[in-house]
């Protein structure tokens, strides 16, 4: 049994070491921090997940230097099941973005969950979100409002070069923030 447990902590230690680095510093080889987020957030969709099973379809409203509402695109605004409504706000300073989601989206008035991330742009053109070393959330973005497109298999990577996407090994990701149901 210690054969099979020794190699497992080893395989989550290098996939908890990648996530620590890949938010910790900038990767040449795999990662760029975004430092103009005043820049790049506004009018942009954030899409957490792949098409046909999105967790998140995150709308930034509004420009920079103010609070702003965030929009989650969900079916659509004609949509009679599940339309499109704000979910909470959020704000930038310095590098961070902070989310203040609803705690009721019926009555924002009820306060707010707030979570804080860096933003980092990998070589394969996704984004991950980090709160310090730990990463919450790889996504794609699009500009503007609407429903997200495409799908995307975040690759691995390290501070080693990159070979070829095709010897990249696929990594699950966790949700940019937990979602409560009323």
């Amino acid at each position: 049994m210690k054969r099979i447990i020794l190699p497992s902590v080893l395989l989550l230690m290098g996939v908890t070491g990648e996530a620590m680095a890949a938010c910790a510093e900038d990767l040449p080889n795999c990662y760029t921090q975004v430092t103009d987020l005043t820049g790049f957030l506004p009018n942009k969709t954030v899409c957490d997940g792949s098409s046909g099973n999105w967790n998140g379809q995150e709308w930034h409203s509004g420009s920079s230097g103010q609070v702003k509402n965030l929009i989650d695109y969900k079916h659509g605004s004609s949509s009679t099941n599940d339309p499109t409504a704000p979910i909470g706000t959020w704000s930038i300073s310095g590098v961070t973005v902070t989310y203040g989601y609803y705690n009721d989206t019926n009555n924002p008035a009820a306060g707010t969950v707030n979570y804080s991330n860096q933003v980092w742009q990998k070589k394969d053109g996704t984004y991950d979100f980090c709160d310090g070393n730990t990463l919450k959330a790889n996504v794609t973005i699009q500009t503007g409002q609407g429903a997200c497109t495409g799908s995307h298999v975040p690759i691995a990577c390290s501070a080693a070069p990159v070979i070829a996407p095709a010897q990249s090994t696929p990594t699950l990701r966790p949700t940019l923030r937990p979602r409560s149901q009323p």
